[in-house]
């Protein structure tokens, strides 16, 4: 009986592992096509002519780059939970900080609306100062 236990918990982490894996390859892909798309905005915002032009292409690479920023942090938590067995909270507080700048780049693009930066700041802020307490308090 203490074998079948022993057996199923192996398969469970073989799964789990697998599917780490899997999620891990797509993040990679992700982060390969946004270094691709980034240099395709970068070539054809040299082209055009208009400062409007290069203006929304440069936001456009730093949103990439941003969402590149993302995907290598989601990454590196995948790692670390697999290989030590827990999940860091400093870095999920950080993800969180660049989801909230990636928000803000990407309302900038859409159009600037005070209230929205207010709550954005407002945000990254209260997430912000939860980092202050995890780096001081927490045992990572």
């Amino acid at each position: 009986m203490a074998s079948e236990g022993s057996g199923l918990g192996r398969n469970i982490n073989t799964a789990l592992l697998a599917v780490e894996s899997l999620i891990a390859l797509v993040i990679i892909i992700i982060i390969a096509a946004g270094i691709y798309a980034s240099i395709l905005i970068f070539v054809s915002s040299v082209k055009g002519q208009s400062f409007e032009a290069i203006h929304t292409a440069l936001l456009n690479m730093v949103d990439l780059v941003i969402i590149m920023l993302l995907a290598a942090d989601l990454l590196r938590t995948i790692v670390v939970s697999v290989k030590e067995g827990r999940v860091p909270v400093r870095g999920i507080v950080e993800v969180a900080m660049i989801v909230i700048v990636r928000e803000m780049v990407a309302s900038s693009l859409a159009g600037f609306s005070v209230s929205v930066m207010a709550t954005l700041a407002g945000s990254f802020l209260a997430i912000a100062a939860s980092y202050a307490l995890v780096r001081r308090y927490a045992s990572e």
